[in-house]
């Protein structure tokens, strides 16, 4: 009997995924085998080559071409076009430098200059766009995917299964198919955590369906078990999917492997959902949760773990599942483990890291419990540092009172190097609100003695809980300007309203009116809504905006980390060297115009389009009468390696043209004439400060 689980696209690179090692090693002790295949991991391999980036371009050459020649463009053409043109002039630069980019996140030298990681996160980011563009509307970025097609609505899922255009994983799964059959699996498991990965998810469940029609498809992970109130939202899914398996899934699967092998029927297995006559449902409740002494460690051995991108293996475990808090107001997570909690103590959590790192050579861990108890952290470590192994972790943690210096210490010496904090806001009757039971005192208190001991603190938070003020929105801001120098990190959004949340069973009492969900949201979880006081949906969104845009916050809320392990690796930010700006360059004022050289960039290309991708030039219909007036050709440059294009006007490319380091801006300035002498030396000087023209200066 062989089983194969799969771990679909889109989400995080940078280390393996923890369920299916998990389903892996249960299985083992129980005398199954399943094979692992990390599928997230190769689709960036797949798309990120420069094989398939050429492709890219060669499907954006064709759009082109095609919307350049429209009679009457519409704002749809035009939005489109403005979109794909800057990714298909950086084609080539990124094509020569993705491999590169993508090995260099695997090497440690990258992470010792944060200029040199931001490099290759840039290069990547961009390429990802670029693949993004040749499937316009596409936006694919690392641990997110939107498509034209939107996952919370089934019939639209369905139709991105079967869309070549719009869905590039159709093309990437069946280049993988061949290496699927030859495993011959009995069964194919495909876990599904987060809408980035459901339409890929499901995308290749009908494709082993349609190709193999008697294998059996499961389907499992968290965002299954958020179905929970309707499991009838999942009833489309009957011609792909044989079997869900909601919640926990090692017996389940188990189970299933076993009836299968035995030729049994699987139809009344605990904790599975079946489709019966008729594509009628049939959910079986899941039985007793397992004790935390019957979960082994993950078993890791069928992935690739040198091929994450990290410079060493990060592997993924839990010290326990469910919260031992489980009060928190906005918090859906508990409902994965149906409200149960169960812990492993920290020195069995420390020998199975001593045994994976025996197995597999790696020394960093990643807890992704809701929040580690404080008692499993202060065991662990402990254990850690009597073992002398060298071995590092981080993972969420509460703000707990019993976190004082002594303990914290004890954890710095124990392997602790980043702890993850839930603090969600700063104002006191905005925690009690959310029943958080943390208090600012403590919190503080804890922030520095993290500092103090070399732990990392990453700041997760959210503004808009139902009834928070603008007024407290912002005293959380003042808190963390205040403790700035103890944070590494901070992860900042909105308040978002989940069906599984206590708010939303108790949304009287919070004063929040959920919006209906449009009928064919059938997979929605959420719901946008309005509040009886405090910051609405938009006014929350824009408070965030501004923390992020702080001008003293906005590098600890950077965007651009490729992934949260990556801080296990860089230098702390008061080692970091400040990155350039365009705006450093300055022209030199006073000297004497005839001993200044300009020069161009030698990357750089003038184009001349035929629409001003200007974002202030879209029209205020969906047809232009006059696409004349809108289509003008307008003379841009384009540097692929600042990703700069800019509007240069009709004398543009004159100007621009002597600047080879042959003539001095003097000279230059009189072939001008008097009369635009001011305006030629303008541009020179925007020129200059948006980093496309240099200058040489003469002894």
């Amino acid at each position: 009997m062989t089983t194969l689980l799969v771990f679909p696209p889109a989400t995080d690179p940078a280390h393996p995924p923890l369920g299916l090692p998990s389903l892996a090693a249960y299985a083992a002790a129980n005398g199954e085998r399943v094979r692992l295949l990390d599928l997230n991991l190769a689709a960036y391999y797949y798309f990120l080559s420069p094989g398939y980036l050429d492709d890219c371009a060669e499907r954006l050459d064709g759009r082109i071409e095609r919307l350049e020649n429209l009679a009457a463009p519409t704002a749809a053409d035009i939005a489109e076009y403005r979109r794909i043109v800057p990714d298909r002039l950086s084609a080539p630069y990124l094509r020569d430098r993705i491999a590169d980019a993508l090995a260099s996140f695997r090497k440690p030298e990258t992470y010792a200059d944060s200029q040199t990681y931001y490099d290759a996160v840039t290069i990547l980011r961009r390429s990802m766009s670029l693949v993004s563009a040749s499937h316009y509307p596409l936006e694919w970025a690392p641990r997110s995917l939107l498509m034209k097609y939107l996952p919370t609505k089934s019939a639209e899922v369905l139709r991105a299964t079967a869309d070549r255009e719009a869905n590039p994983f159709i093309g990437f799964f069946e280049s993988r198919l061949e290496g699927i059959a030859a495993l011959d699996p009995d069964l194919v498991g495909i876990s599904i955590n987060y809408y980035s990965q459901l339409i890929p998810g499901m995308t290749l469940a009908a494709l082993v369906k349609r190709l193999f029609p008697r294998l059996p498809v499961v389907v499992g992970g968290g965002l299954i078990s958020f179905f929970c109130d309707d499991w009838n939202a999942l009833r489309p899914f009957a011609g792909i999917v044989d079997v869900f398996a909601p919640f926990e899934g090692e017996r389940p699967l188990l189970e299933i492997i076993r009836a299968l092998g035995r030729g049994s029927d699987i139809s009344e297995i605990e904790g599975t959902i079946r489709f019966v006559e008729g594509g009628e449902l049939r959910f079986i409740p899941p039985g007793e949760s397992l004790r935390s002494d019957e979960l082994p460690a993950p078993d890791y051995g069928d992935l690739p773990l040198h091929e994450y991108l990290t410079p060493e293996p990060v592997l993924l475990m839990q010290t326990s599942r469910g919260c031992y808090w489980d009060r928190c107001a906005f918090c859906s997570h508990a409902h994965l483990y149906r409200g149960r909690f169960a812990r492993k103590d920290g020195r069995t959590v420390a020998a199975e890291m001593t045994e994976l790192h025996r197995r597999f050579g790696t020394r960093h861990f990643y807890f992704t419990d809701e929040c580690i108890p404080p008692r499993t952290a202060i065991e662990l470590a402990k254990s850690l540092s009597e073992s002398r192994l060298g071995l590092n972790w981080f993972g969420e943690i509460r703000f707990e009172r019993s976190l004082d210096e002594k303990t914290i210490a004890g954890l710095a010496r124990g392997g602790a190097v980043m702890l993850m904090f839930g603090l969600e806001s700063a104002s006191p009757r905005v925690l009690d609100l959310m029943r958080k039971g943390t208090a600012t005192e403590t919190i503080s208190a804890i922030l520095r003695a993290c500092r103090a001991e070399g732990i990392l603190a990453f700041i997760m938070l959210f503004l808009g809980f139902p009834g928070e003020t603008a007024e407290e929105a912002q005293r959380t801001i003042d808190f963390l300007l205040e403790h700035r120098p103890y944070i590494r990190h901070i992860a900042a959004t909105r308040f978002v309203l989940e069906r599984q949340s206590p708010v939303y069973a108790r949304r009287d009492e919070f004063g929040v009116t959920p919006a209906p969900n449009a009928p064919d949201e059938d997979l929605k979880t959420f719901h946008d809504y309005s509040v009886r006081a405090g910051l609405n949906q938009e006014q929350a969104r824009e408070m965030v905006c501004r923390l992020r845009e702080h001008p003293e916050l906005e590098e600890l809320a950077d965007q651009n980390v490729l992934s949260r392990t990556h801080f296990l690796f860089l230098p702390p930010k008061d080692t970091r060297r400040a990155l350039p700006t365009a705006e450093a360059r300055v022209w030199p004022e006073g000297a004497d115009p005839y001993k200044i050289r300009p020069c161009r960039r030698p990357d750089l290309e003038a184009l001349i389009l035929p629409y001003d991708l200007h974002p202030a030039s879209e029209p205020a219909s969906d047809s232009l009468e006059e696409p004349k007036s809108f289509g003008r050709p307008v003379n841009y440059l384009f540097s692929p390696v600042l990703e700069k294009m800019l509007d240069v006007g009709e004398d543009g490319f004159d100007l621009l043209a002597p600047c080879d380091g042959s003539y001095s801006l003097g000279r230059m300035l009189d072939a001008i004439g008097e009369n635009n002498r001011d305006t030629a030396l303008r541009f020179y000087r925007d020129l200059a400060a948006a980093g496309i023209l240099d200058w040489t200066e003469d002894p």
